[in-house]
C-alpha cells in the first residue's frame, strides 16, 4: 500500500489516490490449472474475490526450506491483510452510489495518471540509464526462475504457460490487467535477487504495446519472449561490427574487452505500409462504393478507415461495410454528402501511416458528361514459339504483337555468356544481374555477370561477379531477395551457392563481391534454395543431402550474420515465402502427392499452422492478395492436370479452379522452368496468368474462377506482368 501511495503521489498528489492505491494492492494468492495445465484466466476474473481458505502446494525439503518458511509466514501476514481489505469492502458495498460515484472518480484518476508519449520516452530513456539492457535481461530471468522455483518444476508445462500463471499470480486485482504496484510486488514475493534500480514494473515502461500504462497477459508473455537484435561497437569511433540477434553477445567475448561494449538492443519492428485502390472513383446516386485497403506491419498494425479526420461508423451496416479486417470498405447508397477523400489507416506500437482515396458522387447537371478519370492497369506479354504477345488481362484481347526477328527500337543487345536464362532487376542500384547457363539442361555450372546502371541510356557491358578460386564457373545458382514486396526494401544482399559444396557465400549487391562464407558442412546441407523473410530479418535454406541428392531439411539463418538459428528436419520440401514474411509454406514431396505444410513465421521462428494432403503433382506456386484478412493466399498449378488449386493461408479452405486446360509437357520445359507456370501481378489487380499447352488462361483471384483465354499460341512457356500504364 505504502510502495503503490508514493508512486501514485508522486505523479498526482490526489487525496482520493489513497483509495486508488489501496484497490490496486488487494491480491489473490493462488492459481489454477485446467486438464492440459493451462491457466484458466477468464474463470478466475468472474471469481468472487477471495476467501481466508488457501490451498498450497505440499514442498519438499530442500536447501531452502528456510526461504519456503519466510514465504508461508509473509502470506499469512498477508492473507490477514486481505481480509480486514474485504470487511472493508463488505461495509462499502451497502451504499451502491457512492461506490459507482467512486468508481467513475477511480477511473477518471487512473486516466489523469496514464503518461503522455513524451513521459514514456523520458521514462524509457532514464530506465535505459539505471538500469542497463543486460541488467534488464537479467533481471527478468531471474524473475521467471523465481517463479519456477516457486512452482517446484513449473517449466515442464511450458515456458508460455509459466508465464501466463505468473501473470494470474501478479494480477491481484484480477481485472486482467498489470499496474506498476503489482509487478513491483512480485520484489518481495519471489525474494529476487535481481541488479540495483532494475525491478519488474520496468516492463510496463519497456513492452507496453496500447501505451495505457498498463500490461496485459498478451504484452507480459511477449516481453519475455521477445527477440533482440544487439549491436557491438569498437572504440570510441562506435563503429558497428556486427549484429547479433541473441543476447549475451555470442562472438563479443572473443574481442578484447577494452575494445568491446554492446550498447543498443533492438526490438524487431516495422512502420505500417498502407495502399489503398482505387485511388479516384465517380459514383451515380444510389450506388455502392467499394475500396480495396493492403496493409502491413510489425506488430501488425490496427486498421481504421476515415472520413477526413473523422473515423467511419464502420459497424453500421445501413452506410458502411468493412470486410476481412479493413481489407474492403464498402459505402453502400452514396449520396452528394458522401463526396469526399476517405483514408485507411495503419496504426501500431512502431507508428501510424494512412493512405487516401476520393469518391466523387456526381450531380444531375455532371451525370451526362463524359468524366475521364486515369486509371492504372497491367497487362501481361505471353512468350511463346511465334513471338512475344501483349494482352488486357479482363478481356485476353491483344494490345500488340511482336514477331520474331523484329528489331524492337531504342533497344540494345548486350554480349553476355552463353545462355543467360535468369535475369534479376535491382532497383535501388540500377542493376541488371544475369545468371548464364552452358546448356539448355541443368547439367553443369554456371556464371554470373552484372549489368550496372542498367538505366542510363548508354552502351552497356557485363563485368563478371568476383571469382571463386580464381575461376568464375563454379557457380551452381543465385539467390535475390524479391523486389516490389511488401517489406522487401532494404535488403542488399544476396547468397550464391557452389556446385557441390555444402556452403553459401554471401554477396553485396553494392559493391559487386563476396562478404562472407557460410559453412553448412556441419548441417549436411547442400543448398539447393533460398527464400528471405524480411519482417523479421530471416533466411530459410532448403538443403539437400549430400550423399543422395534428395531434399533433407530447411535451415533458418539470421540474415544479419549468416549463423543458423535453427534446423527442421520435418520440413523436407520445396519453400516459399509469401510478400508479407508472415509464413513459409512447404511442399512435402511424396509418392503419391504433396503435403502442403503452412508454418507461421515469428519473431523466434517458426511455428505449424495447419497442412493439407493432396494427391496432385503440383507444378508452380503464386501468391494473391487476401480478400478475407490482410495477407495472402495460395494459387498453385499442376503437373498433368487441367485444375488450380487455391487455398486460403488462414482458414486451410481449399477449392479447385477446373478449365484451365493442359499444361504443357514437362520435357518442352527448359532451363529449370516449371512446365505449368503461374504468376500473379501487383496487390490490387484481380488477376492470375498460367500458360497452358496451347493456350494462356487468365483467372480471376476474386471470383476464383477462369476469366478469359488466349487461343492460337504455340509452346506458351513464359507470362509476365509489365508495368502499369495508364487507361
Amino acid at each position: 500500500f505504502t510502495l503503490a501511495t508514493r508512486r501514485l503521489l508522486q505523479r498526482s498528489p490526489h487525496p482520493r489516490l489513497f483509495q486508488v492505491a489501496a484497490r490496486a494492492t488487494s491480491a489473490l494468492s493462488g492459481w489454477e490449472l485446467n486438464e492440459q495445465g493451462a491457466p484458466v484466466a477468464a474463470a478466475l476474473k468472474q471469481r468472487a474475490p477471495p476467501t481466508t481458505t488457501t490451498t498450497t502446494t505440499p514442498k519438499p525439503h530442500d536447501e531452502d526450506d528456510e526461504d519456503d518458511e519466510d514465504d508461508e509466514e509473509d502470506e499469512e501476514e498477508e492473507e490477514q491483510h486481505y481480509e480486514d481489505e474485504e470487511s472493508e469492502d463488505a461495509d462499502d458495498e451497502d451504499e451502491d452510489d457512492e461506490d459507482e460515484d467512486e468508481d467513475e472518480a477511480y477511473q477518471e484518476d487512473m486516466q489523469a495518471l496514464k503518461p503522455s508519449d513524451v513521459d514514456r520516452q523520458l521514462l524509457l530513456f532514464k530506465s535505459e540509464l539505471e538500469c542497463p539492457d543486460p541488467d534488464y535481461d537479467k533481471m527478468k530471468d531471474k524473475m521467471l526462475r523465481g517463479y519456477e522455483k516457486r512452482m517446484k518444476g513449473g517449466f515442464s508445462k511450458g515456458k508460455n504457460v509459466l508465464l501466463s500463471l505468473l501473470f494470474i499470480h501478479l494480477d491481484k486485482n484480477m481485472d486482467g490487467r498489470l499496474d506498476h504496484a503489482e509487478l513491483d510486488k512480485a520484489h518481495t514475493e519471489l525474494h529476487a535477487d535481481w541488479p540495483e534500480h532494475c525491478t519488474p514494473s520496468l516492463l510496463i515502461i519497456h513492452d507496453d504495446g496500447n501505451g495505457d500504462d498498463l500490461l496485459d497477459n498478451d504484452e507480459f508473455v511477449r516481453s519475455f519472449n521477445r527477440t533482440k537484435l544487439v549491436f557491438c561497437t569498437r572504440g570510441s569511433a562506435a563503429r558497428i561490427i556486427v549484429l547479433f540477434r541473441h543476447f549475451p553477445c555470442p562472438a563479443c567475448p572473443a574481442l578484447p574487452l577494452s575494445l568491446t561494449r554492446c550498447v543498443s538492443i533492438l526490438s524487431p519492428s516495422a512502420m505500417p505500409t498502407v495502399s489503398v485502390e482505387p485511388r479516384v472513383q465517380t459514383r451515380q446516386p444510389g450506388e455502392d462504393a467499394v475500396v480495396f485497403c493492403h496493409v502491413t506491419g510489425e506488430p501488425f498494425p490496427q486498421v481504421q478507415w476515415l472520413k477526413g479526420e473523422e473515423p467511419l461508423r464502420a459497424t453500421d451496416p445501413r452506410k458502411y461495410v468493412t470486410i476481412g479486417n479493413g481489407t474492403e470498405l464498402r459505402i453502400r447508397h452514396v449520396d452528394y454528402t458522401d463526396t469526399g477523400v476517405y483514408f485507411c489507416q495503419g496504426k501500431s506500437a512502431a507508428g501510424t501511416t494512412r493512405d487516401m482515396t476520393t469518391l466523387i458522387v456526381l450531380r444531375e447537371e455532371t451525370q451526362g458528361q463524359a468524366l475521364k478519370l486515369q486509371t492504372m492497369q497491367h497487362r501481361f506479354f505471353v512468350f511463346h514459339a511465334r513471338g512475344i504477345s501483349i494482352h488486357d488481362p479482363r478481356s485476353c484481347h491483344l494490345q500488340y504483337y511482336i514477331r520474331p526477328g523484329t528489331v524492337i527500337p531504342n533497344t540494345e543487345a548486350i554480349p553476355t555468356d552463353k545462355y543467360p536464362v535468369g535475369l534479376h532487376f535491382i532497383p535501388h542500384t540500377g542493376q541488371v544481374w544475369v545468371v548464364n547457363w552452358r546448356s539448355d539442361q541443368d547439367r553443369g555450372t554456371k556464371t554470373i555477370q552484372v549489368v550496372r546502371d542498367a538505366l542510363e541510356k548508354r552502351r552497356h557491358r557485363t563485368v563478371h561477379l568476383e571469382p571463386v578460386r580464381g575461376e568464375f564457373d563454379l557457380v551452381q545458382a543465385l539467390f535475390l531477395p524479391p523486389v516490389g514486396r511488401d517489406l522487401m526494401r532494404g535488403l542488399r544482399r544476396g547468397y550464391v551457392s557452389h556446385a557441390h559444396r555444402q556452403a553459401l557465400s554471401k554477396v553485396d549487391l553494392d559493391e559487386l563481391r563476396y562478404s562472407n562464407a557460410v559453412d553448412l558442412s556441419r548441417y549436411s546441407c547442400v543448398p539447393v534454395d533460398v527464400k528471405f523473410s524480411a519482417l523479421y530479418g530471416f533466411v530459410f535454406v532448403r538443403c539437400a543431402n549430400p550423399a543422395t541428392g534428395l531434399s533433407s531439411k530447411v535451415l533458418l539463418l539470421d540474415y544479419m550474420t549468416d549463423t543458423v538459428l535453427s534446423q527442421y528436419n520435418n520440413l523436407a520440401g520445396r519453400i516459399h515465402v509469401t510478400p508479407d514474411s508472415r509464413k513459409l509454406v512447404v511442399l512435402r514431396e511424396g509418392k503419391h502427392g504433396v503435403d502442403l505444410v503452412v508454418m507461421r513465421i515469428t519473431s523466434v521462428g517458426l511455428s505449424f499452422h495447419f497442412d493439407i494432403r493432396s494427391t496432385l503433382n503440383i507444378s508452380d506456386v503464386a501468391f494473391y492478395p487476401s480478400t478475407s484478412a490482410h495477407g495472402y493466399d495460395l494459387y498453385a498449378t499442376t503437373v498433368d492436370k487441367d485444375d488450380v488449386l487455391f487455398l486460403d493461408l488462414f482458414t486451410g479452405q481449399v477449392e479447385m479452379i477446373t478449365g484451365v486446360g493442359k499444361p504443357l509437357l514437362a520435357s518442352k520445359a527448359r532451363f529449370g522452368a516449371a512446365s505449368r507456370p503461374i504468376v500473379s501481378p501487383r496487390t490490387f489487380d484481380r488477376y492470375l496468368v498460367t500458360p497452358g499447352y496451347d493456350a494462356v488462361f487468365v483467372v480471376n483471384g476474386h471470383a476464383r474462377a477462369v476469366n478469359c483465354e488466349v487461343g492460337g499460341v504455340d509452346d506458351p512457356r513464359l507470362a509476365v506482368w509489365a508495368a502499369s500504364m495508364p487507361v
